[in-house]
C-alpha cells in the first residue's frame, strides 16, 4: 500500500489544489485509479463584478440587476448577489472560498428581461481579488412581436434542430408553430477528451430564460428518489470485483487444456467423481484484507451445464429467514435450474439464452474441449463474497468472474494471484437468499463476462475497455429478463433513477471508481439499451462480440455490418435525443421502443421504456448554465419558461468553443 499526495500550484508556485490518497499497488499489475483534485483550505478571496449596458439600444427605464455566482464543487448552491445600480452600470462584490465558480448575470427592466449575458467561469484565488467586468454590444434577446432570426425552427414538422452555427460566434433561432410542450437544450461531447463547461456554448438570451434565475425547476434535482419506491435500494445493485474487472489476458501463458478431446467431459454427461452432497473442493479466494485462502466449498447440485458449490457454514437446509446468509436446497437448485434450463443449446436457462446471443466460454462450443478443466460444465460458487454480510446488508458485490481462473494455478502465482483452473463465477450468499430473481439476472451478467474473456480475450487477443464489457453484461441481462421471469424492479432498468440523478457526472465510456462506480454501470446499461432497441437488438450484440475491435470501434463496425450507414459518433449524436423524447419518437429522434429480435431461433423480446417512466427523467440544467461534459457525456438544459414557449419565442444561442460539442434543441410534444 503507497500514500499519494498530488499538488496543484498556480503561476506563483502557491499550492492551491491537492488530494491525498492510497493505492494498492501488486506486482505485474497496472492500478488505474482517477482522482479529482480540490481547493486547499486556504482563506477566502473576494469578488468584484462591474456590469455596463450602455451601448444597448434602448437602456432600460427600470434597469435591474440579477446576479448568481455557483461554486462548481458538487452539491454547491447558487448564492445570489446584490448590485448598487448607477445610471447604466452596475456594481457587486462577495466574499468566496477559493474555487472556480460559474457566473450568471440578467439585465432587467422592471419584470421584464432585457439582456442576459453568457454565463462566465471564474477562479476565486486565496487572499486576492478578482475583477470581472461585463458589457453588453447590442440588444439582448427575448420574445417580440417580429423577430428576426437566423433559423426558424417549424414546430409543425421538426422536434429535433442540430445547430449549425458555421462561421458565426451565436446563433438566433425563432419558434414557429408551438403547439403543447416543452423545449430542451442538449449538449453532447463527441470525444474521448472531457469539455470544460466554459466551451460547451449555451444560452446567451431567451424569453423568461437566463444563466442563472430564481424560481426555475432546472438546476441539479434528483430524480432518483422519486422512483424510489418502484425498486429496491439502489445500493444493492453493485456488481463485480475491481480486480477482476482490471485483469486482462496474460500472453503466453496457456488456457487450453491438455487433456486429450476424447477425456473431455461434455454438456450432459456425468463426472462420477461429482456427487451432490458429498464432493468438496478448495476454491482460492482474497480474504477481507485481500490475501489469498482457500475455502472448502460442498457440491449441492448439477446439472448438463452446472455444478454450484457452497460452504457447508452457509448451507442451512432448514432456514427459514431470508437474511441469514444460509441457503437452502430448495435455493440452490432453483438458482441452478434457473441457469441450466433445459439444456445447452436452444434451452430456456441462462447458458442457452445468453450464448445463443454472446457465443461461448472457453470450450464451451459444440465439441469443444471444455477449457481449463476439460469439462464443459460451468462452475458456480457461491459464498460471502468480500466477507461483508449483515442481517441488514443491502450493498455489496453480487457476484465476480475473474478471467485468471482460465490459467494453471502455477502461471498466475506469477502475478500475485490464485487460479482455481476451471470456468466459473462466483455469486454472493447474502444477495441469493434475499433478492433470488434479482440473482438469477446476475447469471446471466456474469456469464457474458465468461464469454467476453474468451471472445475477446482468448480467441483474439484484445481487452475490451470495461464499461463496454459490463454494457454487453447488463445487455445480456435485459435480453433474457422476460424470458426467465425477471420482473422490472430486479432488472438492470432498476439502474435508471440512478442514472437520471447522475448521467452528466459518467459518460458513455466513463468507468468511475468507488462509489461513483454505480453511475458508471447506470450509463453503460442505459446506452446499451439504447443500442440494442434502435440497432439490431440481438443480432447487432452477437456482431460486438464475434470481432476483434472493442469499444466505439467495434460499435462502428458491427453498425456497418448490419448496414444501418451509422457510426459510433452517429449512435452517440442521436443518443441525445433519447434523453427527452417517449416512445415513438418522432421523425429525427430516437427513444427506447420496444423491440422483438430472433437470433438462432429464439426471440428475444426488450420492453419499451422512457427515462421519465422512472421518476421526472433526467436532471436539467438552466439553459444558460455550463457544465463541463464527460468524454462522450451530455447535459440537458430546460427551464419553466420552456413549457409552453409562445409563439415566435426567440432564443439566442452561444456557439460552442469546443469543436466536439454539439447542440441540439428538441421539443417534445405533450
Amino acid at each position: 500500500m503507497w500514500a499519494f499526495s498530488i499538488r496543484g500550484l498556480d503561476a506563483e508556485g502557491s499550492e492551491i489544489l491537492g488530494v491525498d490518497f492510497e493505492a494498492d499497488i501488486v506486482s505485474g499489475e497496472t492500478t488505474k485509479i482517477s482522482v479529482t483534485l480540490e481547493p486547499l483550505n486556504e482563506a477566502d478571496g473576494s469578488l468584484r463584478l462591474e456590469v455596463d449596458w450602455s451601448a444597448l439600444d434602448t437602456a432600460p427605464s427600470s434597469p435591474t440587476l440579477e446576479i448568481a455566482c455557483q461554486s462548481m464543487a458538487e452539491g454547491s448552491e447558487p448564492i445570489y448577489l446584490t448590485a448598487q445600480i448607477d445610471g447604466t452600470s452596475g456594481l457587486a462584490t462577495a466574499t468566496l472560498t477559493p474555487g472556480y465558480y460559474i457566473l450568471g448575470v440578467a439585465l432587467g427592466d422592471g419584470s421584464d428581461l432585457a439582456y442576459a449575458w453568457n454565463p462566465q467561469s471564474l477562479r476565486i484565488v486565496s487572499g486576492k481579488e478578482t475583477l470581472a467586468h461585463l458589457a453588453c454590444d447590442g440588444p439582448g434577446g427575448g420574445t417580440d412581436p417580429d423577430p428576426e432570426a437566423d433559423v426558424e425552427m417549424d414546430l409543425s414538422t421538426t422536434s429535433v434542430l442540430r445547430l449549425d452555427f458555421g462561421e458565426a460566434d451565436t446563433l438566433t433561432i425563432a419558434l414557429k408553430n408551438v403547439p403543447g410542450g416543452r423545449l430542451y437544450l442538449g449538449k453532447a461531447n463527441d470525444s474521448t477528451v472531457a469539455a470544460l463547461a466554459a466551451g460547451t456554448g449555451g444560452v446567451v438570451a431567451a424569453a423568461g430564460v437566463s444563466g442563472a434565475r430564481r424560481g426555475s425547476d432546472a438546476g441539479r434535482g434528483g430524480s432518483e428518489l422519486d422512483a424510489a419506491s418502484r425498486f429496491k435500494d439502489a445500493s444493492v445493485r453493485s456488481y463485480d470485483h475491481p480486480r477482476a474487472q482490471d485483469f486482462e489476458v496474460v500472453p503466453g501463458a496457456r488456457s487450453k487444456s491438455l487433456v486429450p478431446p476424447s477425456e473431455t467431459i461434455a454438456f450432459g454427461e456425468d463426472d462420477p467423481e461429482m456427487v451432490v452432497g458429498t464432493t468438496t473442493r478448495l476454491f482460492w479466494v482474497e480474504s477481507g484484507d485481500g490475501t489469498w485462502i482457500q475455502v472448502q466449498a460442498r457440491l449441492r447440485a448439477t446439472s448438463d451445464t452446472s455444478y454450484l458449490w457452497i460452504p457447508d457454514a452457509n448451507f442451512g437446509n432448514s432456514s427459514t429467514a431470508d437474511d441469514d446468509n444460509l441457503l437452502t436446497q430448495a435455493q440452490v437448485t432453483a438458482l441452478n435450474e434457473a441457469f441450466n434450463g433445459s439444456g445447452p443449446v436452444g434451452g430456456t436457462g441462462i447458458r442457452a439464452l445468453v450464448s445463443n446471443i454472446f457465443s461461448t466460454e472457453n470450450g464451451g462450443e459444440p465439441g469443444g474441449d471444455g477449457g481449463i478443466d476439460a469439462d464443459q460444465h460451468i462452475h458456480i460458487f457461491l459464498y460471502d463474497i468480500d466477507w461483508d454480510y449483515s442481517a441488514s446488508q443491502s450493498g455489496g458485490t453480487l457476484g465476480y468472474f475473474w478471467g485468471k481462473d482460465e490459467y494453471t494455478d502455477a502461471e498466475m502465482q506469477n502475478y500475485g494471484l490464485r487460479s482455481n483452473e476451471a470456468e466459473m463465477f462466483y455469486i454472493d450468499v447474502h444477495f441469493t437468499d434475499g433478492w433470488p430473481l434479482m440473482m438469477v439476472s446476475v447469471l446471466a451478467h456474469e456469464y457474458q463476462h465468461m464469454i467476453h474473456f474468451n471472445q475477446k480475450g482468448l480467441l483474439r487477443g484484445v481487452n475490451s475497455p470495461t464499461w463496454f464489457n459490463e454494457m454487453c453484461s447488463m445487455v445480456s441481462e435485459d435480453f433474457v429478463g422476460s424470458l426467465v421471469g425477471i420482473p422490472d424492479g430486479d432488472s438492470p432498468r432498476a439502474r435508471i433513477p440512478r442514472f437520471n440523478g447522475s448521467y452528466y457526472e459518467s459518460g458513455v465510456t466513463d468507468w468511475l471508481s468507488g462509489a461513483n462506480v454505480l453511475k458508471s454501470y447506470a450509463s453503460a446499461y442505459v446506452f446499451g439499451a439504447y443500442l440494442a432497441r434502435n440497432y439490431g437488438g440481438a443480432e447487432l450484440f452477437n456482431n460486438l462480440l464475434c470481432r476483434s475491435e472493442t469499444g466505439p470501434s467495434a460499435v462502428t463496425a458491427s453498425l456497418g455490418a448490419l448496414g444501418t450507414g451509422t457510426s459510433f459518433s452517429q449512435a452517440f449524436l442521436g443518443y441525445t435525443t433519447a434523453f427527452v423524447f417517449d416512445n415513438p419518437a418522432p421523425n429525427g429522434a430516437y427513444s427506447f421502443p420496444a423491440l422483438s429480435s430472433t437470433w438462432g431461433g429464439t426471440t428475444y423480446a426488450l420492453p419499451g421504456f422512457s427515462l421519465r417512466d422512472y421518476g421526472t427523467g433526467p436532471v436539467l440544467f438552466e439553459p444558460g448554465t455550463q457544465v463541463g461534459l464527460r468524454p462522450y457525456g451530455h447535459s440537458i438544459h430546460s427551464a419553466s419558461a420552456w413549457v409552453d414557449p409562445e409563439e415566435n419565442t426567440v432564443i439566442a444561442v452561444e456557439k460552442p468553443d469546443d469543436p466536439d460539442v454539439e447542440l441540439y434543441l428538441m421539443y417534445a410534444r405533450r
